[in-house]
């Protein structure tokens, strides 16, 4: 509660000072950047530099750019073949540079900016880093409005919309290689034995995608399908890189096949000494030296950040309230990338651990209100609701249009707004005209609304009518955090039966209960609800056939399966319960798990299950006739770690152990 308090009061200073300052100001539209960074200084965290901004003037002599925590020695503007010295003045992170001269609208004007000082990061992430033996910036500041953070470096429009092209000079230190946004153009000595490097990118993009680093790199060099793959990296992580350098081609290939040919010149992925993630520069990732070392490769996090090459930086949100369009499917790339590359049972565990740490993160750790994922506030723009809530819904609409329509319409949705801005509603066009559905009880359930409900079934009765076996069955909906129940449900049903037989029915209903029948070859003895995860519940429900003896490890669950003499199907769901402290009005949750098992009284196994971080009961729910109910006394406050409880099955009898 401190940190979230701490982070809550910086949010609210912040966002109060950026209204204020903004209130008479608006930055000027930018068509390109010529950065050039003369003199940088490691030991005393210094730079010193030059920046001309090509700019589009409005119907006056006035002109608006964003530079935060440095200085300004001198300002020019350049109109035609006049140069002339401009008077400029810092009020906060806005710089504001009169001229002389009254321009048309529309008018190209030239703004040579002189400027020097210390550069800074934000309170939390992004920004301006001295770390280690050379320097970098992450292209987003978290805490600080707006979200893009290129004024701690450069003069920029820091918005989402003004997309624009670069070009990045930077003179580095004998024995120092810059590594930057786009492709390298040329390198030359300078005097000093100081060594000038030349970057460029031809394709506009906003000012949070620029980027440099300074640090002792190698480069090591590949091709996919004549787009080169570079990646430069510390001397030390030679390993590491040659790793990264022969997945990324299997990246590209995933993610083109899924969704529409790479567009950008080059793929580039630069180590940077950063603790806390990775960043989706233009043409080159910056990536953190934590996962540069050998043995402790992340894979999914560079599956991620190459996701952004179509996710974020070439179909940009049109605003940070909609950045689940960017984060929420990179982040389903990852899962994306796990299926093209290692198969689907290999995406479907990684799903269930990514569904279930969102769940833990946002009840239990952090005991958050539901949020929307689109709509959703300054504070929460880059948090486990945009990632990993988002994601989790992206993979229910991805089963609830069904394949073909679902990457049809992500298709159409990146050639329509490619090196554009979109919204949710653009995306949720592109589905509709793929699908031919109306979306808007999904989205205005999952995307625009808050909380999630969950699903509940019975076996109301089976009857056998000559080979078959009619099961009807009741869904009910439970809600959580929400007073709306859902209208566009469609959810995966299994029947097993005490052999463990099995059959998977989809099926689709708009009411807030329904009543089914369902047919099999076989008697069902349970009946499991949404096995894969399709649907996004506040649970997280595996399913596996287990047919011999040893540890099996599921996403919520530990087995140990001591003696079995036939194949037995397990299926373990974690999941929530809403309840209301009405001395406090204030809602916190319940836990609960659901086991359920196709007969075998020859088993015996272990089930090892968690207690959670916060609250005080679990409910234990098996083959829905035996429901116990565990207490454990904690506060109500997060601890270090989990408590763990364990279910012995014996013959078919269960016992309960703390």
């Amino acid at each position: 509660m401190k940190i979230l308090f701490s982070l809550t009061i910086l949010w609210l200073i912040a966002i109060c000072s950026y209204a204020q300052n903004t209130a008479n100001y608006v930055p000027s539209r930018v068509l390109h950047y010529t950065i050039n960074i003369d003199s940088i200084n490691l030991e005393k965290k210094y730079i010193s530099a030059n920046a001309i901004v090509k700019t589009i003037a409005k119907a006056d002599n006035k002109f608006c750019l964003m530079l935060e925590g440095l200085k300004i020695k001198t300002v020019y503007y350049r109109f035609g073949f006049r140069r002339k010295l401009a008077p400029a003045v810092q009020h906060g992170s806005f710089l504001i540079i009169k001229t002389n001269d009254d321009f048309q609208e529309g008018d190209t004007v030239n703004l040579e900016i002189n400027y020097h000082g210390f550069p800074k990061s934000d309170a939390r992430w992004g920004g301006f880093y001295f770390n280690g033996n050379g320097c970098f910036n992450m292209g987003v500041a978290m805490t600080s409005f707006p979200h893009p953070c290129g004024r701690f470096w450069y003069p920029s429009n820091d918005s989402f919309t003004n997309k624009a092209t670069y070009n990045i000079n930077i003179t580095v230190p004998q024995g120092y290689v810059a590594s930057c946004t786009g492709a390298l153009c040329a390198h030359k000595q300078k005097p000093n034995q100081k060594t000038e490097y030349q970057w460029s990118i031809e394709h506009p993009i906003p000012s949070y995608l620029a980027a440099i680093a300074i640090n002792k790199y190698n480069r090591i060099t590949a091709r996919y399908n004549q787009i080169p793959i570079e990646i430069w990296h510390k001397l030390s992580d030679s390993t590491a890189a040659k790793f990264y350098l022969s997945k990324m081609p299997k990246m590209l290939e995933a993610f083109e096949h899924f969704f529409t040919p790479y567009r950008w010149n080059k793929v580039g992925l630069t180590e940077v000494d950063f603790n806390a993630g990775a960043m989706e520069h233009a043409e080159n990732i910056f990536f953190p030296s934590y996962a540069f070392i050998p043995g402790n490769y992340n894979e999914t996090m560079a599956a991620h950040e190459t996701a952004h090459s179509w996710f974020g930086n070439l179909v940009t949100c049109k605003t940070p309230s909609d950045m689940w369009l960017n984060e929420a499917f990179a982040t389903y790339c990852e899962t994306l990338y796990l299926e093209y590359t290692y198969g689907k049972d290999s995406a479907r565990f990684y799903q269930a651990l990514q569904h279930q740490s969102m769940l833990e993160t946002i009840i239990e750790y952090k005991n958050e209100p539901a949020m929307p994922i689109s709509g959703i506030d300054s504070l929460h723009t880059y948090s486990t609701h945009t990632y990993k809530k988002g994601q989790s819904i992206i993979n229910a609409l991805r089963y609830y249009v069904g394949d073909k329509a679902f990457f049809e319409g992500c298709k159409n949705y990146i050639e329509k707004y490619a090196f554009k801005n979109a919204t949710s509603e653009d995306f949720k066009h592109e589905l509709e005209l793929t699908s031919n559905k109306n979306l808007s009880d999904f989205f205005n359930f999952y995307i625009y609304g808050k909380g999630f409900v969950n699903y509940h079934n019975t076996i109301l009765e089976v009857k056998k009518k000559k080979k078959e076996y009619i099961t009807k069955l009741e869904i009910k909906q439970q809600l959580y955090q929400t007073k709306d129940y859902n209208k566009a449900n469609k959810l995966e049903l299994m029947l097993i039966g005490q052999n463990s037989e099995s059959k998977i029915d989809s099926i689709e209903f708009t009411k807030k209960d329904t009543t089914i029948y369902i047919s099999t070859q076989f008697m069902p003895t349970n009946a499991i609800i949404n096995p894969f995860g399709k649907a996004c519940e506040p649970s997280i429900t595996f399913v596996n056939t287990i047919s011999q003896k040893g540890n099996y490890v599921f996403p919520n669950a530990t087995l140990q399966i001591i003696n079995i003499n036939k194949p037995m199907i397990v299926s373990v769901e974690k999941g929530y319960i809403s309840n209301i402290l009405c001395n406090k009005n204030k809602e916190y949750f319940q836990q609960y798990y659901t086991i359920k098992t196709s007969k075998n009284d020859a088993t015996k196994a272990n089930i090892t299950l968690q207690f959670p971080r916060i609250a005080g009961k679990t409910i234990v729910r098996i083959n829905n006739d035996e429901t116990h109910e565990i207490i454990k006394n904690y506060n109500l406050k997060k601890t270090a770690e989990y408590n763990y409880f364990t279910i012995e099955l014996v013959n078919g009898v269960y016992i309960i152990k703390e």
